[in-house]
């Protein structure tokens, strides 16, 4: 059986000298992240975050916004533009 020679070992699983991850906040109820905006208008998340930064939104952090707002409304038809786009270049 042939092995690398210069293959590193693998991280042990619980490597005391590795921080451990923050659990993921809880959002508040009023609140909708992009991520499930790319979810409901099926788009990666990716390419909803280019399109906003082309479109010169800019956040403090995340992508968070609250339901029904003029800021989740803007980021909808930035998101469905682009994809309308996409859908048309694709026929």
């Amino acid at each position: 059986m042939a092995t690398k020679k210069n293959a590193a070992p693998a991280p042990a699983a619980n490597d005391p000298t590795k921080a451990p991850k923050a659990a993921k906040k809880e959002l508040d109820p009023n609140q909708i992240s992009l991520a499930q905006i790319c979810k409901e208008e099926k788009i990666l998340g990716q390419v909803a975050r280019r399109k906003l930064r082309a479109a010169k939104m800019v956040k403090d952090g995340r992508w968070v916004f609250t339901k029904g707002s003029p800021e989740e409304k803007k980021v909808r038809e930035l998101i469905r533009a682009k994809a309308e786009k996409a859908e048309k270049d694709a026929a």
